[in-house]
């Protein structure tokens, strides 16, 4: 009694579980073996997968090359293109007409023209009535105006600001003249560059439009006919009814520069150019002088310079003829003119009929200089209405 009792003994493993886990780190082994194995084994083949596909692409290009240089072979040579500008490939031929107001016919009338076809440039200016005060006369400063202009622009290089050049070295001449030139005047402008493209300004209510000969069905003609639709053209600029935008001598640059609207138009062989002052789309309506120039497409398309450019003179004549007649119908209420539309629309209702004033055209038609034209055929005269000073 008293003493501790034996110490319980420790339960002894069983015999199978040390072959156990043996067996388990076997398999273990095994598995971590055959793993590396397939690794190996697999980047194996990636890297014959690589090898055949890079082989592959290089034969495939190979392939296309040699078929390309086939078929170049095959391919007859590209012609050599020549750098060499062509000079002057588009020119203009001209033709004008001028009626005077009847009670303005001994001294000319007010408005002035130009048309130059060796230099390719026009003009029209509107001397304004409105200034014609303290004797001044402005179809005095309107030919002067234009004569200048005129001069200027048969020196000027062709370049995107020649007509706005021409226009500085006027302001510059009537700047340097002892006895200023009075009187005040619309502008319009206009040249041709050698690479086809009119130049055109415009200060005030004179206008340009260019017409291009195309195919049209007319109502009762069975087949299309050339028709003149209109490409381009100018609107007027006024400060209100009846009063355009205008320059005088001394404020020609700054009118200019801050007043006119400029226009690019790339032309074809064949269009015609029709320059106008307000006595002629006063009273006639764009329809109207349409229909005019579709009359004389055909005679237009004449070869011969001299020949085209009397042909232009008629044309010319004829629209401000038919303008003037138009204007002679003053208070005629059976009368219809853009005039009379133009003072109902401001809310005045007794300018019927048609206005008389001066009427003045320029018509030029563009033409492509062929290789075996010789220059002197293009040696026409200059025509306008300037008085030698």
């Amino acid at each position: 009694p008293g003493r501790p009792g034996p110490v319980p003994a420790v339960p002894a493993c069983p015999e199978n579980r040390v072959p156990n886990l043996q067996l388990f780190h076997r398999n273990i082994t095994a598995t971590a073996d055959s793993a590396s194995d397939w690794t190996t084994k697999l980047s194996q083949i990636l890297s014959i997968i690589t090898r055949s596909m890079t082989t592959f692409m290089l034969l495939l290009v190979g392939a296309l090359l040699s078929h390309a240089a086939a078929l170049a072979a095959q391919c007859p040579p590209k012609p050599s293109v020549s750098t060499t500008p062509i000079e002057d490939p588009l020119y203009l031929l001209f033709g004008a007409a001028c009626i005077p107001h009847p009670e303005k016919l001994a001294k000319g009338g007010e408005d002035a023209y130009f048309a130059d076809a060796h230099a390719g440039t026009f003009g029209v200016a509107d001397g304004v009535g409105g200034s014609a005060v303290d004797g001044v006369d402005p179809g005095v400063f309107s030919r002067r105006l234009l004569q200048l202009c005129h001069s200027n622009l048969c020196v000027s290089k062709d370049c995107q600001s020649v007509l706005r050049d021409s226009i500085r070295s006027a302001a510059d001449a009537f700047t340097a003249q002892e006895v200023p030139t009075g009187g005040h005047s619309t502008l319009l402008l206009g040249q041709l560059s050698p690479t086809g493209m009119l130049r055109l300004l415009n200060v005030g209510d004179s206008a340009v439009m260019i017409f291009r000969p195309s195919p049209r069905r007319l109502y009762g003609y069975p087949k299309p006919v050339r028709w003149p639709r209109i490409v381009a053209r100018s609107h007027e600029a006024q400060h209100y009814f009846n009063c355009p935008y205008q320059v005088s001598a001394a404020t020609l640059l700054k009118a200019v520069m801050e007043g006119a609207d400029e226009m690019q138009v790339a032309v074809c062989a064949g269009d015609v150019v029709v320059a106008v002052t307000d006595g002629v789309i006063d009273n006639m309506f764009q329809s109207h002088i349409q229909e005019l120039v579709a009359g004389h497409l055909q005679e237009l398309a004449a070869e011969d310079p001299a020949d085209c450019a009397s042909r232009l003179n008629a044309l010319a004549r004829q629209l401000a003829e038919a303008a003037a007649a138009i204007g002679l119908r003053g208070s005629d209420p059976s009368t219809c003119t853009p005039f009379a539309e133009a003072a109902r629309a401001e809310g005045i209702v007794n300018l019927d009929g048609g206005k008389l004033d001066d009427c003045t055209v320029v018509c030029g038609v563009v033409k492509r200089k062929a290789a075996s034209q010789e220059e002197s055929s293009l040696d026409l005269p200059t025509l306008n209405n300037f008085i030698e000073q």
